[in-house]
């Protein structure tokens, strides 16, 4: 019998773990130097799964999908017995569109990484080839009867696997095939970074190829909100809007083109707003990914030292930034003693908790706006609401005192980065039904 456990992030792809057996088909491999056989399994229980596309978790995450390249949205870590497997299944429309690959990063027993088929007319599985530990699928590896596609890690023996899944765009251009009827050309934002409500922003892409109908923009904006549906008006092959930004910060921008039996979606790209005269931030951060290594995300951290699952919380990042300028000197030296003696080694840490760790002065904005004479970067904001709360760190307050940036994890729950501008006197941002309270370090 069979055995699936679904795992699903807020923000992440559907990842399957199968334990197979009542197998329908051998193939022959060369593993550890001998030739064994891995049994292809039919899985009835799979026959009423409902696959997530990868389109949806680039909606909503457009931060991931701007690095462009191979981009990982997912790395899991199972123990599987001989026989069991550890991978994903994706439809053809999505392997049109995106390669998806499988890498095993670490393992205790014996793992390779393999491609199947999904044949809808036999509601069954079928091999399709062999993988290595970098493979990937694509809809290049189905054949005309299967409509979805499976990569995963399959185990010689029992032991722990952690693997890595990535995807990367097959085509930035769209399709002229008879399915599509055009190729998209999007044209990069010009200019790239402006001033709020003076600099007008032209959006354009370029049809090279056959008819398209109508072209939008989709827009996140720095508040965090996302803005759909900006009609591009069409001249000639070419769909352009000019367009002022009214709010300050890293605008998330792609285009979505239609013809009558087709929409191409760009990449998400990035548009810089500024205020009149920005203010200058902090210098960057080592901590970009859960994965950072730097040693304030790792060894100089009270999170990651107690329990490494911590890495890619909020609590994890807030702690180690704020440690990480501490020892640069642009917070104050003894800050990073403060930070520890509040939370090396103790229980109970999270964000809602840290007013009460810490100690020190801190100002709710549940009533009233933070008051203008306290608004300043370096500032810890902390959401206290249901069982954990939220942290993040101030990088920046605009020149007129009116938004500051915030960087942040797992805002939401994907333990991904955000750095985006909020209004101190606005609804932006209101998390968990309440507003943040500060704090400045350099006063405790």
């Amino acid at each position: 019998m069979k055995k699936i456990l679904f795992k699903i992030t807020a923000l992440y792809l559907l990842v399957l773990l199968v334990s197979c057996d009542n197998p329908i088909t051998e193939v022959s491999d060369e593993v550890n130097g001998y030739t064994e056989d891995i049994m292809l399994q039919r899985a009835e229980a799979l026959a009423g799964l409902k696959p997530m596309s990868v389109d949806s978790v680039i909606t909503n995450n457009p931060e991931i999908d701007v690095r462009g390249g191979i981009v990982e949205f997912q790395r899991v870590t199972e123990y599987l017995q001989e026989g069991q497997w550890l991978g994903g299944q994706f439809s053809k429309s999505t392997l049109s569109q995106y390669k998806i690959f499988a890498e095993i990063v670490s393992t205790s027993g014996s793992n390779k990484v393999y491609v199947y088929g999904y044949d809808d007319d036999y509601n069954d599985y079928s091999y399709v080839r062999k993988g290595t530990q970098d493979s990937y699928v694509s809809s290049d590896d189905l054949s005309s009867n299967e409509e979805a596609g499976y990569i995963g890690a399959y185990a010689f023996s029992a032991g722990q696997v952690t693997v890595k899944f990535s995807y990367e765009r097959i085509e930035d251009h769209g399709s002229a095939d008879n399915n599509s009827g055009f190729t998209a050309e999007p044209i990069d934002v010009s200019p790239g970074n402006g001033v709020v409500g003076q600099t007008y922003f032209n959006f354009k892409v370029r049809i090279t190829s056959g008819t398209a109908n109508s072209a939008i923009v989709d827009f996140y904006a720095p508040d965090g909100e996302q803005y759909n549906g900006f009609q591009l008006p069409k001249s000639g092959t070419t769909f352009n809007l000019s367009k002022k930004l009214s709010q300050v910060g890293t605008y998330y921008y792609r285009y979505v083109v239609n013809s009558s039996s087709h929409a191409y979606v760009s990449q998400w790209k990035t548009i810089i707003v500024e205020s009149a005269n920005s203010s200058e931030g902090f210098s960057e951060s080592c901590m970009e990914t859960r994965y950072s290594n730097c040693s304030y995300a790792r060894s100089d951290n009270a999170f990651y030292a107690s329990n490494s699952s911590l890495a890619g919380q909020c609590t994890w990042y807030t702690y180690g930034r704020v440690v990480e300028l501490s020892d640069k000197g642009e917070l104050s030296s003894g800050v990073k003693q403060k930070m520890s003696n509040a939370f090396w080694g103790k229980s109970g840490r999270h964000a809602k908790n840290w007013p009460g760790m810490m100690n020190g002065n801190w100002t709710s904005t549940n009533s009233a706006a933070l008051p203008a004479h306290k608004r300043k970067k370096g500032l810890i904001a902390v959401w206290q609401f249901g069982d954990y709360g939220h942290v993040g760190f101030v990088e920046e307050i605009s020149s007129d005192g009116s938004m500051y940036r915030l960087s942040d994890f797992n805002r939401g729950g994907n333990t991904t980065k955000r750095d985006r501008w909020y209004s101190f006197t606005g609804t932006s941002d209101r998390l968990g039904g309440v507003y943040p309270s500060f704090l400045d370090p350099e006063t405790l």
